[in-house]
């Protein structure tokens, strides 16, 4: 911190006030205050605290947010998250909650999601160096991945699980 110069500076976590979301931004303004920042929580309503996290301004200097994925593909994490499309500036709609933009990493986005020439092996190296370039510029810090541990007998048959849809029960059966 003393080399950054923002010691003792004064932040502002905003989150919502829902109780996973509270203790993990009172723990999290705990490490903050233990690196030498004067921070403090300001939890939201959980209505509107995303809106509110979007809206550049509301000059929201660190959120704390969890995003999942309705599909497995790293542009609904990158792209999403940090295109320049998805910046919408004073808006209570803009995904892009850092305004990040940057013109070559947008490029190999649009690249990587549009070329049908590349191999899917070519496309993975192709989001492995776009990762690797936002995360130099680090305008998100991802802090938790979630996992999922579903455990079924042998007997239940068609079973699937989806992120977006969970487990469909009208789908399964037991034999």
């Amino acid at each position: 911190m003393r080399e950054s110069g923002t010691a003792g500076q004064h932040v502002t976590l905003v989150t919502a006030n829902t109780s996973i979301d509270y203790a993990m931004g009172t723990w999290l303004r705990d490490m903050l205050q233990n690196i030498g920042y004067q921070a403090t929580l300001r939890p939201l309503s959980s209505s509107m605290a995303f809106n509110y996290m979007q809206n550049s301004g509301n000059h929201v200097q660190i959120a704390l947010k969890d995003w999942s994925a309705d599909y497995p593909s790293p542009s609904n994490f990158l792209d999403d998250l940090l295109g320049c499309e998805n910046f919408h500036p004073n808006s209570d709609s803009s995904i892009n909650i850092p305004g990040f933009c940057d013109k070559r990493i947008q490029a190999l986005m649009d690249r990587a999601k549009t070329d049908v020439s590349l191999t899917p092996h070519q496309t993975d190296e192709l989001w492995r160096e776009v990762d690797h370039l936002v995360m130099e510029q680090a305008p998100i810090a991802p802090a938790i991945e979630k996992d999922d541990v579903i455990i079924t007998s042998p007997r239940l048959k068609n079973f699937f699980y989806t992120q977006v849809n969970k487990l469909f029960f009208s789908q399964v059966w037991l034999q």
